[in-house]
């Protein structure tokens, strides 16, 4: 009798053992899954606050490169020359004299003529004034040929707003008919006149060798600058 109270009180006990160490297993897992969970929740934490760094820095760029498109800007409007707009005003002359041209009173400072227009685009020529009237600011580009009259010296030049400009002397009595061209490039403003004159008294030229020509090269948007003698280099 004693024998089998001892075996029961032996069963109980083991029993109570298997209990207690399957509640400290139980509490070991649950230990373990409170420190995964707390793992990804600060994980979790991290990931949005890096997605909340990147969407402020993606937004200060976008800010920065609008700020460097406004400073590009800025600088190309600070008098400099920049990438060509087109000509809103296309100016654009040519003429030629048909007949031999003798200085009338013998007088210098006499305006050519030139009576056969073969291009005047924006009708800044005018024949009846042998001047050309820009309608805009900007640069132009003009030429001119002359030739002298058989053995005749005669002295021609470019006129800006009455100013000598460009200056052409041809030696006739030397090279027989003597023939020369000059080209240049002067900025303009708006209403400038150009003309060819004669600077020297008992001078001819000869027809139809004898051309004028000018077109505007840029018009000016704002960004040109031209130094004091309205010639630009």
């Amino acid at each position: 009798m004693e024998h089998l109270v001892y075996l029961l009180i032996l069963g109980i006990c083991s029993l109570n053992i298997l209990v207690y160490c399957e509640n400290i297993d139980n509490g070991i897992n649950q230990s373990e899954e409170r420190t995964l969970l707390q793992r990804i929740e600060e994980l979790e934490r991290l990931t949005k606050k890096n997605e909340e760094i990147n969407r402020a820095q993606a937004q200060e760029i976008s800010q920065l490169k609008k700020d460097l498109h406004q400073e590009k800007k800025k600088n190309n409007s600070d008098g400099k020359l920049t990438k060509r707009q087109g000509n809103e005003t296309p100016v654009a002359f040519y003429g030629k004299m048909l007949a031999l041209n003798s200085n009338s009173g013998n007088v210098s400072n006499q305006v050519i003529k030139f009576d056969k227009i073969i291009t005047n685009i924006g009708n800044a020529y005018q024949s009846n004034t042998g001047r050309i009237t820009v309608p805009v600011s900007g640069i132009y580009v003009f030429s001119l040929t002359a030739m002298a009259s058989y053995r005749t010296d005669t002295h021609v030049g470019i006129y800006v707003n009455d100013q000598l400009k460009t200056y052409l002397k041809l030696n006739g009595p030397e090279h027989e008919f003597d023939t020369m061209t000059q080209t240049a490039v002067y900025y303009l403003h708006q209403f400038d006149n150009v003309s060819v004159k004669h600077t020297k008294t008992n001078a001819t030229l000869r027809g139809d060798y004898t051309a004028f020509t000018g077109f505007l090269l840029e018009q000016d948007y704002g960004y040109i600058i031209s130094n004091g003698n309205n010639i630009v280099g």
